[in-house]
């Protein structure tokens, strides 16, 4: 899996094209690419590959006194290999912010708002600002307190890179690290290690990361 920076006029218009599919949730999305997106000002945006197929996109704006999530998008057959979460740390390493502002359509907030990873915290809503007769939820992401993810990297182990989520430095009960443990076997096929100069890292599993 590959994520890279876009910036040739040629490579964001294949991205606008991959992301065809968000016209359904938003009117004039082509349209809002092309004038907002495709000059580059103030606006960063990532694609992930997978074997060189689009997987997905962050798209994002940050002005003086403005900075947003404009576009979070993994297709369905690349969701749960830690995409979006690799997007997110993007978005917090360019925002610089651990709130995360973002909007969100009522009719995709299932993704967003039952999330084990991340919450979405919603300020206001406004209906058929994006789409006629549609609920638009506009707050901000921030990772999931429960779990004290603070940061994600990638560290060498055992010979080998893996992605990890640095964790809150503090005592976690015996209780605390089975829940945790079950979270990421049950999502990633993790193993949970403790490193001695990171504290509690979750980690990958070898052949989980082979292609990273």
């Amino acid at each position: 899996m590959l994520i890279k920076q876009i910036k040739e006029k040629n490579e964001l218009i294949n991205v606008r094209d991959s992301l065809n599919s968000l016209r359904n949730y938003y009117e004039g999305f082509k349209e809002w690419f092309d004038s907002k997106i495709l000059p580059l000002k103030n606006r960063f945006v990532f694609a992930a590959f997978d074997n060189d197929e689009f997987a997905g996109a962050l798209i994002l704006k940050k002005e003086l006194d403005s900075c947003k999530v404009c576009t979070l998008y993994v297709r369905e057959k690349s969701r749960f290999n830690h995409i979006g979460g690799d997007f997110l740390r993007i978005a917090h390493d360019t925002l610089q912010t651990n709130k995360l502002p973002i909007s969100i359509s009522d009719e995709v907030k299932e993704e967003f708002f039952n999330s084990k990873y991340f919450n979405f915290v919603c300020e206001e809503e406004r209906t058929g600002i994006y789409k006629k007769g549609v609920t638009e939820y506009f707050g901000y992401l921030t990772f999931h307190e429960n779990y004290g993810i603070i940061q994600f990297m990638k560290t060498y182990w055992k010979g080998n890179w893996h992605l990890a989520a640095i964790i809150k430095e503090k005592e976690f009960k015996s209780e605390e690290i089975k829940e945790l443990e079950k979270l990421f076997e049950k999502e990633f096929h993790s193993e949970i290690e403790f490193l001695k100069d990171f504290g509690p890292i979750f980690v990958e599993d070898k052949n989980a990361v082979s292609c990273r």
